[in-house]
């Protein structure tokens, strides 16, 4: 399995003409801070989720039908993000999960700013979320008949000014496979099933050895049947009584970016395409890299209302091109290396029930 990352599936630059209440730099720069860590942190009580959460909903079913008979309601961005999120994992995340590999894409979105709150936050008009709405469902779709499988979306708040709002727009998913595992990984003591002792596999592919890269069968490859072991035979955490938003990622491999190295991911000197594990090496990681995993896992660490959306092991080469290069062991090290990588998203849980 590999991860891509691309900037062309989705892109949506929207500029709009309305009458706004300009703020000044002074004004947005005393709001910009609290109300950026409050668009990512935006929640509701299931009771004004829900009537939101439906609100939304008929506006866009009402736009589609051509009928018109809901008027767009005007909201500020914390609220547009989120519902926007809810209403496409809603209706199109979670449930495709056989993939040949992971894509994971990133695109910009500028919204035009049609208003400022009392406390500077900015209102966006609502006819514009619903064509952004429907701008990003119909990339989906359009995906899907090409054979390309959607995971899930996040949308991030990156910045605003006095004219828009800049927000990027992530992705997951891949072209289908008739490989069938699911996206959530299993529950902690949920017993493995481990290699046997004649299996052989590769740690990776490697795309940046010098010369080429060495591209193994996925059925080769360690990264791979880590992946389709541990998330293999889970139960997926998605109900449709509740929507579920993007709200953070997390990332570990053996020399994270800070921090002490984490050795119970597997890494090695030399490249991932070029590196073979027996099946002590195998069953060793694969049961200390699931350690890690649950210990990240936040459903099972006492928060009910957050869960993996999705998560993915892949082995990533770090050439060392110009020394001191560091590695796990070495903070001054001069050998190339690899590691495994697990990268998960985690996604908070609003209970919306159904729509009356």
């Amino acid at each position: 399995m590999k991860i891509i990352n691309l900037s062309i599936i989705l892109s949506i630059f929207l500029v709009v003409s309305c009458n706004k209440i300009h703020e000044t730099s002074n004004d947005l720069k005393g709001f910009k801070d609290k109300n950026l860590k409050k668009i990512a942190e935006f929640s509701l009580s299931p009771d004004l989720a829900k009537q939101i959460f439906y609100g939304f909903a008929n506006e866009v079913k009402s736009r589609k039908s051509n009928k018109c008979t809901t008027i767009p309601i005007d909201r500020t961005i914390d609220e547009a993000i989120w519902l926007m999120g809810a209403l496409i994992n809603r209706n199109y995340g979670f449930k495709n999960d056989s993939i040949e590999y992971l894509v994971i894409d990133t695109a910009l979105l500028n919204i035009s700013i049609k208003s400022f709150s009392n406390e500077g936050m900015p209102i966006i008009d609502g006819g514009d979320l619903l064509f952004i709405y429907n701008e990003i469902e119909s990339t989906i779709l359009n995906n899907l008949e090409n054979g390309f499988v959607f995971w899930s979306i996040a949308l991030i708040t990156e910045d605003y000014n006095e004219n828009e709002v800049k927000v990027s727009i992530i992705s997951a998913g891949g072209p289908k496979s008739n490989a069938k595992f699911l996206i959530s990984p299993t529950a902690p003591g949920t017993p493995l099933q481990l290699f046997g002792i004649n299996d052989l596999l590769w740690a990776g592919n490697s795309p940046d050895y010098p010369g080429g890269g060495v591209f193994h069968p996925q059925n080769m490859r360690a990264n791979y049947r880590y992946f389709e072991k541990i998330s293999h035979g889970s139960p997926h955490f998605f109900h449709r009584d509740y929507v579920y938003t993007y709200y953070y990622a997390h990332f570990i491999s053996a020399y994270p970016i800070a921090g002490n190295p984490e050795l119970r991911i597997f890494w090695d000197f030399g490249w991932c395409g070029m590196y073979q594990m027996n099946s002590t090496v195998l069953n060793q990681f694969l049961i200390s890299t699931k350690a890690v995993i649950d210990e990240m896992n936040p459903l099972y660490n006492g928060h009910p209302d957050l869960t993996i959306g999705w998560f993915y092991i892949y082995c990533w080469d770090v050439i060392c091109y110009s020394p001191p290069c560091p590695n796990p062991i070495n903070v001054s090290g001069t050998q190339t290396w690899f590691t495994h990588r697990y990268v998960g998203q985690i996604y908070r849980r609003t209970y919306v029930g159904a729509d009356d």
